[in-house]
């Protein structure tokens, strides 16, 4: 189901006005009936906001109810129960019940007359403070008179028109039966029509329950239904009272009973509800609550009928046009606009729903804007430059527009600025280097600066000042310059920038150029100023020089001698650059001061020929290189030294020798010479050809460490020897080991020993490695440390054969694989062959013989495993040198295998397979327990049992059931094996106990422990007892106390537990009258109906079985009873029945006006919880007075 939100509540002050309204006016048309209010001619359609929805529905919807207590009205949306149940504090339903949620309160009349909110323990009393719980009539005191309040209704009425349409924010529920069926209303509105018709609706939502099954209960739909019809409605100024259509109206819907028959007697209560409204009844269980049933004029019947619905109700005011604002605040904006605040004007009654904001130069068209409701600010964007302004603002809603206000005070929002630059430094610029210049700004003031200004370099013939600065390209010179408004103070600015190198010339006029930032760029020029850069005329660079002269410095170097060149280009020489050239077209340069006329370069490659060229600079550059020199020759060398050669093991009498070339020193290469030498003497030299660097030398000894030199050799001689590198011949893998010693250790490992190879292979050995195999598949393989001499290999399988080799390794490699050695694991015994025997009379011994092998490891002992229906039922473990094994106290008629396993350290044997069968006789059964006796009847007892516990392996046949009074007189009845229950009938009255035997193919059980005792009062009494005389009354009653409940329609008798569970007669007088025998209890108390009675002064008297006179009262009708409710044997009328065990039968529920189903369910409701209480006026046993009761 769906949860509708409470709303917000007006305040409970303004909430009692307007229900003083509605009371009033709901009183007003009770009284008089329904008044045409005058309405004013020029009325017309106003709206309201306060309206007021008062209805109590119908008195069925706050009367007493066949169950639960009542039906009552609750505001908000009432809980989910789970189920069709009485709310009350032991279930926690009681917090289900609210008479206040949001816009919605529940009230009823107390006893003062005043309408009030009740709580959970007063809402089924009606206004005199009297419960009207299971008050089903029609009388005044049987509802309670609880109306519903909606408060804060909105919408729209016309009563010139007679046309009214209203919203309710709220929910309300209507529960029955004290909580067994309910549903709730969500958010009603109503509907008047000109011609005087209209609806109530509203969206229900609920549970579903069922009359005929307190099981059913479901979550329902929300679904809208007219809650009700309306005819002949005058809307007015303030509100109306209607009573909704019901009289008359024909049920058209499918409910659970059918709408009586209109008649004359029915006439002035016979109606409907509106059907949509009833069909969704169908689904919650009230479905022919809401319409005329059959019932008459005292049943609830005419409590069906709908009651006033009061709408109450004050017209809003007429809206007019919005008040004028007051003057509003106009303050110039740094971007040349103007920001305008004001203050809300008076509305007129109609929401605001914008402003109009006008501002107006002194000169020129003026700005308009329009603003939405809620906003009381705008920002005027950049306006007419050095214009003075005045701002005015109407305000507008539904109605019209307001006069304008008071025009603001005039402001300037845009006034020019009187921009200027200087730059520093700006004289005789160098524009061949970088120049680092400070600009200057001033009078960068005003919106034209809001958003600071751009600088840019340029050409003089670039800058357009006035007009909208062209694209940056190749116009300006480098990027432009952002110079932002935070860094403007008071109109100034200092920016510090960089002139490149090369990019301003004196061939032109260049300076700095300046206009107004981001967008005002292309809309504002005020910012345009240009200041120009003076350029200095650059120096030249110098004339090349005359060639160098080139010769010989030392063995490995060349001098360069120069003169200054003729021209230095107008600006002295600061330096020379000179560059010596080999014939591969290698290069070396150095730098020389002014001045200085000579350069030698040293360490030069030998056999390489040089020329050299001369480069002069100054401050504007590099004159062109000279012409080059002469050549010169350095001569070459012998090689230099190879370094270090490297050295590794190609083998056991081989290395393996490489090394780097040496510089050749001006020659090349012609080959190389490798001399190998052990213990300062040489062993071999190599010679080696001069393309390769790399050789091996074979012919050494096994595992020998030499020293290696390398020579290299050109034109003009050998080079020294290499430093020397040593190395060793590599060593062999060990000589095979003999075949290993190997022994069982256990079913799944085997112990391995062997003896250390004669011969190392030159190399330590480093481990060994222990090979297990099963055929061709490795099954196991353990690696040792060197030092080991055997063992163990795990992880075998039990009773398998294997073969066992090993290997040892050195850093050399693994030896061959040595001979195989066979071995085999451990095994469990073989499986045993068993056989089993009876043994006594419920005993079964098992014998077996020694298994044919143990596996390899001696026998610990045997375990025998007892079995019946394919279960093991026991276990016996015996020792090595036990064959047999006893089990004893078996189950009779049981069939018994075992079988037997051997163990040994390894593990357990196979099982053998099952021994023939035994099977132990069966035996008679175990006693049944002790059986359970119930009276049935005055004259019958019933007597039931169990199975007993075991049936002596063999299946009961039947029982033996002997029933024994309390003179020992025994009857006996004997049933088959499938009945478990037997009544013996016709009994005299007495006590009486059971027993049970039970019956198999073998015998009879022992007999069962005795049953309860149970006691039977026998038939009643076939005639009435000789009654008292009414002047038997006149003396006081003794002995037994007798109660009369408070509408005169049954006595209860206490006869004292002396009498329990006997026959008492009881007799009423005016005139003697014999109401009829009833049994007591186990207290001796019974209740016994009573026939209607005249006013006056009555009797009870009590009688015991055999005629005596137990006791008597006196009471007084004080009303004689014409008729009602009270219980009876399921028609209309008086007839009664008494509580506990009496005569009279055919208990119900009076049916008038009543929905049958419904009470019957109510009726078995009240069994089940143990209800039904009596309300009952206890007499003295003293001499009655003749007080009324």
């Amino acid at each position: 189901m769906n949860t509708f939100d409470a709303p917000t509540a007006r305040t409970p002050k303004a909430r009692r006005s307007r229900r003083a309204g509605a009371l009033a006016l709901s009183f007003a048309v009770a009284i008089t009936g329904l008044v045409a209010m005058p309405v004013a001619a020029n009325a017309a359609e106003t709206t309201v906001s306060d309206a007021v929805f008062r209805w109590g529905l119908n008195n069925e919807t706050n009367g007493g109810s066949y169950f639960g207590g009542c039906n009552f009205l609750m505001a908000g949306v009432a809980g989910d129960a789970g189920g069709s149940k009485v709310w009350g504090a032991s279930n926690g339903l009681d917090a289900f019940y609210k008479t206040e949620v949001g816009n919605v309160t529940v009230e009823k009349p107390n006893t003062a007359g005043e309408f009030a909110q009740p709580t959970f323990a007063t809402k089924c009393q009606g206004p005199d403070g009297v419960t009207v719980n299971g008050k089903v009539t029609n009388a005044a005191n049987s509802y309670t008179k609880s109306v519903v309040n909606i408060d804060n209704g909105t919408g729209t009425v016309d009563p010139a028109a007679n046309t009214a349409t209203i919203n309710w924010d709220g929910s309300f529920s209507v529960v029955y039966y004290g909580g067994m069926t309910y549903w709730t209303a969500n958010n009603p509105k109503l509907v008047v029509e000109a011609d005087g018709t209209g609806t109530v609706t509203a969206t229900l939502s609920g549970y579903g329950a069922d009359m005929d099954d307190p099981e059913v209960w479901t979550t329902l739909p929300n679904r809208e239904v007219t809650l009700a019809s309306l005819t002949n409605v005058q809307v007015t100024p303030d509100g109306f009272t209607i009573t909704p259509d019901f009289l008359g109206v024909e049920a058209d819907t499918a409910g659970r009973n059918p709408q009586a028959t209109r008649s004359a007697d029915n006439e002035s209560w016979w109606g409907s509800f509106p059907n949509d409204f009833n069909e969704y009844q169908n689904l919650t269980g009230q479905s022919s609550y809401w319409y005329t049933t059959d019932g008459g004029a005292n049943s609830i019947q005419p409590r069906k009928a709908t009651l006033p619905l009061t709408v109450s109700y004050t017209q809003d005011a007429a809206a007019t046009a919005p008040a004028a604002p007051a003057k509003p605040t106009a303050v110039a904006k740094s971007n040349g606009g103007i920001t305008t605040t004001w203050v809300a004007p008076a509305d007129g009654g109609s929401a605001i729903t914008g402003y109009t904001v006008t501002a107006t130069p002194a000169v020129g068209a003026a700005k308009v804007a329009t603003v939405a409701a809620g906003t009381l600010s705008y920002d005027f964007p950049v306006l007419l430059a050095d214009q003075s302004y005045t701002v005015t603002v109407t305000a507008t809603n539904a109605i019209g527009s307001s006069a304008a206000s008071a025009a603001s005070a005039s402001v300037v929002p845009n006034p020019s600025p009187s921009p200027a630059v200087t730059v520093t430094p700006n004289t005789n610029l160098n524009p061949a280097v970088d120049q680092t210049v400070t600009l200057s700004g001033t009078g960068f003031t005003g919106p034209a600066a809001a958003n600071g200004t751009y600088v840019v370099l340029t050409a003089s013939d670039n800058w357009q000042p006035g007009t909208v600065p062209m694209a940056p390209n190749d116009k300006w010179i480098g990027t432009q310059t952002w110079v932002n408004s935070s860094e403007i103070k008071n109109g100034a600015f200092s920016k510090t920038l960089t002139i490149a190198a090369n990019s301003i010339n004196a061939d032109k006029t260049y300076g700095y150029g300046t206009f107004a930032a981001h967008g005002l760029a292309y809309t504002d020029r005020r910012l345009d100023t240009f200041t120009p850069l003076q350029v200095a005329v650059p120096a030249q660079a110098p004339a090349a020089p005359a060639a160098p002269t080139a010769s010989a410095a030392g063995p490995t170097g060349v001098k360069v001698d120069w003169t200054a060149p003729a021209e230095n280009g107008g600006s002295a020489i600061t330096g020379y650059t000179v560059t010596l050239t080999a014939a591969d077209q290698s290069v070396l340069t150095k730098l020389v001061a002014a001045g200085t006329n000579t350069a030698t370069f040293d360490d030069l490659s030998l056999g390489q020929t040089y020329t050299a060229t001369v480069v002069a600079t100054n401050a504007a550059g590099n004159s062109p290189a000279s012409a080059a020199s002469n050549s010169v020759t350095v001569p070459a060398t012998a090689p230099a030294a190879p370094a270090k050669p490297t050295v590794t093991a190609a083998g056991p009498t081989s290395l393996n020798v490489a090394w780097a070339a040496p510089a050749n020193n001006g020659a090349a290469i012609t080959g190389y010479t490798v001399t190998v030498a052990q213990g300062g003497s040489t062993v071999t030299s190599v010679p080696v050809e001069a393309a390769n660097t790399t050789v091996t030398v074979d012919g050494l000894s096994v595992a020998t460490e030499y020293s290696v030199t390398v020579t290299a050799t050109n034109a003009a001689g050998t080079s020294a020897a290499s430093a020397a590198a040593s190395a060793s011949t590599l060593a062999t893998a060990p000589a095979t080991l003999a075949a290993p010693t190997v022994t069982a250790a256990s079913g799944t490992s085997l112990n391995v020993a062997w003896v250390a190879p004669a011969n190392n292979g030159g190399s330590a050995i480093t481990g060994y490695t222990v090979t297990v195999s099963n055929g061709s598949t490795v099954a196991a393989s353990v690696n040792t440390a060197a030092s080991a001499t055997s063992t163990i290999v795990g992880g075998l399988t039990r009773g398998t054969s294997y073969t066992v080799t090993i290997t040892a390794t050195n850093a050399a490699g693994t030896s061959e694989v040595s001979a195989a050695t066979p071995a085999q694991t451990l095994n469990v015994p073989a499986a045993v062959t068993a056989t089993a025997a009876l043994t006594g009379t419920n005993g079964v011994t098992v014998t077996w013989a020694t298994p044919a092998t143990d596996g390899g490891s001696a026998i610990t002992g045997y375990t025998v495993r007892l079995s019946t229906g394919g279960n093991v039922v026991d276990t016996a473990t015996v020792a090595a040198g036990t064959l047999s094994a006893t089990f004893s106290s078996l189950t009779p008629g049981a069939s018994y295998t075992a079988t037997v396993e051997s163990a040994n350290a390894v593990g357990s044997s196979t099982p053998s397979s099952a021994t023939n069968a035994v099977v132990v006789p069966a035996v008679a059964p175990a006693a049944p327990a002790a059986p359970i006796a119930t009276g049935t009847d005055q004259n019958a007892v019933s007597v039931g049992w169990k199975a007993p516990s075991t049936t002596g392996g063999s299946p009961v046949t039947g029982y033996v059931i002997e029933l024994t009074d309390s003179d020992n007189n025994v009857t006996t009845k004997t049933v088959n094996a499938s009945t478990v229950l037997v009544t013996f009938e016709k009994l005299a009255a007495g006590t009486y106990s059971a027993t049970v035997s039970a019956t198999n193919a073998v015998g009879s059980s022992p007999v069962s422990a005795a049953s309860n005792e149970v006691y039977l009062p026998g038939v009643a009494p076939t005639s009435a007892p000789a009654l008292l005389a009414e002047d038997d009354f006149t003396k006081q009653s003794e002995g037994i106390e007798i109660t009369v409940s408070a509408d005169r329609s049954s006595a209860s008798v206490d006869a004292g537990v002396e009498n329990a569970n006997s026959w008492v007669g009881v007799s009423v007088h005016s005139e003697a009258t014999f109401v009829g025998w009833a049994l007591t209890d186990g207290n001796g108390i019974a209740t016994v109906a009573l026939p209607k009675l005249p006013a006056g002064t009555h009797h009870v008297a009590v009688y015991g079985a055999d005629g005596s006179v137990l006791g008597y009262t006196t009471f007084v009708v004080a009303v004689a009873d014409n008729g009602g409710t009270a219980p009876g044997t399921g028609g209309t009328g008086n007839a009664g029945v008494g509580t506990g065990t009496t005569t009279t039968s055919g208990a119900g529920l009076a049916v008038t006006g009543a929905e049958t189903s419904l009470a019957t369910l109510a009726a078995l409701l009240l069994l089940v919880a143990g209800a039904g209480a009596l309300v009952r006026a206890r007499t003295r046993r003293e001499a009655a007075d003749g007080t009324a009761l």
